[in-house]
């Protein structure tokens, strides 16, 4: 079965709440996303609260700030450490969520 976007993101926002400790689910979580996603993220986030759940805090300033970063010299990538996930993917989107839940 195929997920339509706006299904897709509802999901997502579901894991984060689920992920996320009581008091943060009290507020609605907080999503970071790129400003191209904000219209349909606006709607899911709609339809998220329209079902008794908190209002997630949308944030979208981060895609400016990046956008400048690499226009300008110096930034190249980021070493870090830790598992990463593909979440691109429902296979890994769904690893990710299994391994965070057994932890």
């Amino acid at each position: 079965m195929l997920l339509t976007i706006r299904q897709f993101l509802l999901l997502a926002l579901a894991a984060l709440v689920s992920l996320t400790p009581a008091r943060a689910a009290q507020r609605g979580p907080l999503v970071l996303a790129a400003a191209s996603l904000q219209e349909a993220l606006g709607d899911a986030a709609k339809a998220w609260a329209g079902r008794r759940n908190p209002a997630p805090v949308l944030s979208f300033a981060a895609s400016s700030a990046l956008a400048r970063q690499i226009e300008s010299p110096g930034l190249h990538g980021y070493r870090f450490g830790g598992k990463r996930f593909d979440c691109g993917s429902k296979q890994g989107f769904l690893t990710a969520n299994i391994y965070f839940g057994l932890r």
